[in-house]
């Protein structure tokens, strides 16, 4: 039998939730807030293109790549007790990452974040899929997703004004206390949560599971700056692929899988999965390409700049807390496909973006983005954990933040590969050879031509813009036809939770 929770943790489920949101809002601001800071860090540490993106990589990479065996780990020892262990490990990386000397201190440090947010991230879910009852679980569950998705908005703005009044080493803190927060808070508060019977560990499926996911998401990050056919890109992918089919043949002739491969079976679970990805997809794309056209093109300073993501943040907590009744009315397939379609049309609103469109433009494209994504995570993680037995949520939950995590990076990669495409093209045609590296992108375009206004400068935001609106309309298409999958993934009769294995 399956763990139940205790009276006391359900008399205070409310408290838990918070502190389960504070801590996938932590893991979330720690992927996506450093962004704004790479040109202080390039300035302060004489920090590199490539240092500076393994300073953001190295924690993608550590993150993802353990998800899984983080989520095993929390099924088999306590999942209350592997969050706090993560929460500890996390604000220790943070504190010393704050006062980095150099770019391997940092990217050494933001690896070991990335390990504590793996530990974490499982337990939010899996814990309150345990605490709270079926009848109450879907309107959880649309906080915890709005919680997570709304913390990319948070986050932009949360580092924008940090930069704005100190340096940033304050990003680091401000994140050091927030785990130091949460981790108090749930010492107190979050109740263990640890299935009796659990299954024995599979150390060659985690390895290979690690091998998987960081060989795909290495390939996905490398493909704009080295191209989709580079021999490193091409490596990371055959070494994902082959990875994760190692990975399901173990898991398929495992007595005690990891995850068990047959939970695909369940168009439920496929689709959650999917739709995830696809509004993940949407978010991370949009918000990468986004912060450089209103820094570089709109000439937004770095807190301004945050601001007007707010949006696509509020709108998505608005959206994904009160539309459970969306989904009694019309069901998960509808609010499923209706959600990514919002996503869609958002994105096409963003590829009417210019250098001197009206800010209402952007903002209304990513309030659409905003809703969309509110309205698809909150079924989709539904139907994540509804597929899979109480004893593995753990796993559950990694799945769900995995697939965010592969989605996103696929997002970054394809849709930034297209705008660099695009703005090489673009900017050839109007200036002829582009002057030293100004080909790269934005800044070295600035930095060549002698400032954003100059005839350089002024052709590169052109071309840049010509790139964002070409790749925000390739994106709408990807979701597009995930929402038309989506929809006809999961049955008219929907699912029903499963309690083992053998009923998937």
């Amino acid at each position: 039998m399956p763990d139940s929770p205790s009276d006391s943790a359900g008399h205070r489920r409310w408290w838990i939730l918070a502190v389960l949101c504070l801590g996938a809002l932590l893991v979330v601001v720690a992927n996506m807030g450093l962004n704004v800071a790479l040109p202080s860090l390039g300035h302060d540490l004489d920090a590199g293109t490539t240092s500076l993106a393994w300073i953001v990589d190295s924690y993608v990479l550590c993150f993802a790549g353990l998800l899984l065996p983080a989520g095993a780990l929390g099924d088999r020892f306590g999942r209350k007790a592997t969050l706090q262990l993560g929460l500890l490990i996390f604000l220790a990386a943070a504190v010393l990452g704050a006062y980095s000397r150099h770019t391997w201190q940092l990217i050494t440090a933001r690896a070991v974040m990335g390990v504590g947010a793996a530990l974490v991230t499982p337990g939010t879910l899996s814990i309150l899929t345990h605490v709270f009852p079926p009848a109450e679980r879907a309107r959880a569950i649309g906080i915890w997703a709005a919680a997570a998705g709304g913390s990319v908005a948070i986050s932009l703005t949360w580092s924008g004004l940090m930069l704005q009044h100190f340096w940033w080493g304050s990003i680091f803190l401000g994140m050091a206390g927030v785990a130091g927060l949460s981790l108090i808070a749930g010492h107190f508060v979050l109740p263990e949560s640890k299935p009796p019977g659990s299954a024995r560990l599979d150390p060659a499926g985690a390895v290979f599971s690690i091998v998987g996911v960081t060989g795909l998401l290495y390939g996905f990050i490398q493909a704009p700056d080295y191209g989709w056919t580079s021999t490193r890109v091409l490596t990371g992918f055959v070494a994902g692929v082959a990875g994760l089919a190692v990975f399901g043949a173990i898991e398929s002739r495992s007595a005690h899988p990891m995850l068990d491969p047959r939970f695909f079976r369940r168009r439920g679970f496929s689709a959650g999965s999917l739709s995830i990805a696809a509004a993940y997809f949407a978010l991370f794309g949009m918000y990468f390409l986004l912060t450089q056209y209103l820094q570089f093109v709109r000439g937004y300073p770095p807190l301004p700049a945050g601001l007007c993501a707010l949006p696509a943040g509020l709108a998505q907590f608005v959206i994904a807390t009160a539309g459970k009744p969306l989904v009694a009315r019309y069901g998960i397939r509808t609010v499923l496909a209706g959600g990514l379609v919002a996503s869609t049309a958002g994105l096409l609103v963003l590829a009417t973006s210019g250098t001197t469109t009206s800010p209402w433009t952007l903002e209304i494209g990513l309030a659409l983005t905003g809703a969309g994504i509110g309205l698809t995570m909150p079924p989709a993680t539904e139907a994540i954990m509804s597929s899979l037995p109480p004893e593995r949520a753990g796993v559950g939950s990694a799945v769900n933040n995995l697939v965010r995590e592969l989605g996103g990076a696929f997002g970054i990669g394809l849709l930034g590969s297209i705008t660099l495409l695009c703005y090489q093209r673009q900017l050839t045609d109007r200036v002829g050879r582009p002057p030293g590296s100004a080909g790269e992108g934005l800044a070295q375009a600035f930095a060549a031509g002698g400032g954003a206004d100059s005839t350089i400068g002024a052709a590169a935001r052109q071309a840049y813009t010509a790139g964002l609106d070409l790749a925000m309309i390739a994106g709408a298409a990807v979701v597009l036809l995930c929402a038309i999958a989506a929809y006809f993934a999961v049955p008219r009769k929907e699912f029903a939770p499963v309690t083992s294995p053998a009923g998937s």
